[in-house]
């Protein structure tokens, strides 16, 4: 980027001050590589569409089904039930 005669210059891609020896941009990561050019502006990020909470339970059940969960709960109670039974009958016959 351009030296300015006030020490510092703005980010084209978030907007932060910076000063004019600045190699990249600490709070977006932007420099040279990755598009910080004299004609980069700053167009803002914003993610396609409404996002509401239920479509991100809908994307987690999409991604790792439904009764994971319950499946791993079936066998830990089945574990810890088949410890206790071991251990009472140990018990009873010390």
């Amino acid at each position: 980027m351009s030296n300015n005669p006030d020490g510092y210059f703005v980010c084209p891609h978030c907007g932060a001050e910076l000063p004019n020896e600045a190699g990249f941009c600490p709070k977006c990561g932007s420099d040279n590589k990755t598009g910080w050019s004299e004609n980069a502006e700053d167009t803002g990020m914003e993610l396609p569409g409404d996002y509401t909470e239920s479509d991100y339970n809908k994307f987690i059940q999409q991604e790792f089904g439904k009764g994971r969960t319950s499946k791993l709960t079936y066998w830990f109670t089945a574990i810890l039930l088949i410890v206790i039974v071991f251990l009472l009958v140990f018990y009873y016959y010390l």
